[in-house]
């Protein structure tokens, strides 16, 4: 990988809020022209924008916004999200910034900001520290063969339109330690659209709330180190006719990918992440699909193995969900990404994805509030979709006793 040099020409302007930054937290970029080879664009999280009014004065523009920018940090590279507070600041023209991008570092910068251009103008300027050393914001901007980044003469300027302020997509907002090589950030195609993050409901799915994802099935491709590897919070959701199969949405975005995670646990002790299209093809092989030990034997590979030979066969591999703790656990190598043409029993053997993994489901939301009962009193139990059951089967229900209700999960 070429090195990338920065020329640090202008003058630092301090701030008044100065974060303090872990110089262990700084990463080595990735050009924009390696970056291509092998990212595309990920799903972004909705907003409420106000579409239709743009913004008569600089207050206007202070709110909360959704900041979207594509990354090129190692490991990270594809689009993300973050969230940003625009702030008014002291200065007539001037507001700031309070951002935080997808790995959750905050940083604060100001800008100048021209209604009658209706532009937002970022300079070169210092907004923290890492030890004796500034941290500094540098406006900055691609060559023209994309392989080197370059500070800019000048501020990196945005467009205010109908809710929204839209950077240059070879306008980069670069983040480090003055004269560092690595950085905290590095991003282009910058976004800030007005709004809170609104999750978007997939068909014939229920919004569970947030969860906690900690990969170890792309991690190791990317050459990530497992002591690197953070958990990152996703939005989950569950089938609203199978309790207990839940979907994931997008925690690729840090890889580039943009697919959900499909992991069936309606039977804790077997869990099974069916084959999905990564919507990632390989020049050579084609489009490639993600799939779990268990479900590949169960549906793919030859010889079938269904869950008592697999678990008498294939134990290691094996993913379960803890109920009370509400953890799916993925053990290293117990998923996997192939082309359709080239699933090979051997090849599941092979250490490709050895780190482990976990899901953490966020809690169950059942509108009611939990009180004292009384034991004797009867139990009730409602399936998820309202409807009393006498005699409940395995599964997922409601169960209510007297003015208690909780869900509860059954096997026989």
């Amino acid at each position: 990988m070429k090195k990338i040099y920065l020329l640090m020409l202008v003058a630092l302007v301090p701030v008044t809020n100065a974060l303090a930054f872990s110089s262990e937290k700084l990463v080595t970029v990735q050009t924009k022209k390696e970056k291509t080879q092998h990212s595309s664009k990920s799903a972004l999280k909705t907003v409420r924008a106000e579409e239709g009014k743009l913004p008569a004065a600089v207050d206007d523009l202070a709110g909360p916004y959704v900041w979207s920018y594509v990354s090129y940090l190692q490991g990270a590279d594809g689009y993300s999200y973050g969230t940003a507070e625009i702030r008014k600041s002291t200065s007539d023209d001037r507001i700031v910034f309070v951002a935080t991008d997808a790995a959750g570092t905050e940083y604060e910068w100001y800008a100048d900001v021209d209604m009658a251009q209706m532009t937002v103008s970022i300079p070169q300027q210092k907004i923290g520290y890492s030890g004796d050393s500034d941290v500094v914001f540098y406006p900055s901007e691609w060559t023209p063969d994309y392989d080197n980044i370059v500070v800019k003469d000048g501020p990196v300027v945005g467009r205010i339109g109908e809710g929204t302020i839209r950077f240059g997509v070879d306008d980069v907002f670069r983040i480090t330690i003055e004269g560092a090589e690595g950085s905290f950030l590095v991003a282009d195609t910058n976004l800030f659209t007005y709004g809170e993050p609104e999750p978007d409901v997939p068909d014939g799915y229920s919004y569970l709330g947030e969860g906690t994802y900690t990969d170890g099935i792309y991690a190791p491709m990317y050459n990530v180190p497992q002591s690197s590897v953070k958990p990152i919070a996703v939005a989950v959701y569950e089938k609203d006719d199978e309790p207990g199969n839940f979907l994931v949405v997008n925690p690729w975005g840090n890889y580039g990918m943009e697919f959900d995670l499909v992991v069936n646990a309606s039977d804790p002790d077997y869990v099974l992440v069916p084959m999905t299209n990564t919507r990632f093809e390989d020049v050579e092989e084609g489009m490639t699909y993600i799939i779990s030990q268990s479900a590949a034997y169960a549906t793919v590979l030859s010889p079938k193995m269904d869950k008592a030979e697999f678990l008498a066969r294939k134990s290691e591999y094996n993913i379960t969900y803890d109920v009370e703790s509400r953890t799916v656990t993925f053990p290293g190598n117990s998923c996997f990404f192939n082309w359709p043409e080239g699933w090979d029993p051997d090849w599941f053997d092979t250490a490709v994805s050895p780190y482990p993994g976990s899901l953490v489901l966020p809690e169950p939301q059942s509108g009611i509030e939990s009180v004292a009962v009384d034991e004797n009193l009867p139990e009730v139990y409602y399936n998820l979709q309202g409807q009393r059951v006498s005699s409940p089967a395995d599964g997922i229900y409601i169960k209510v006793q007297g003015e208690k209700a909780e869900k509860v999960i059954i096997r026989r």
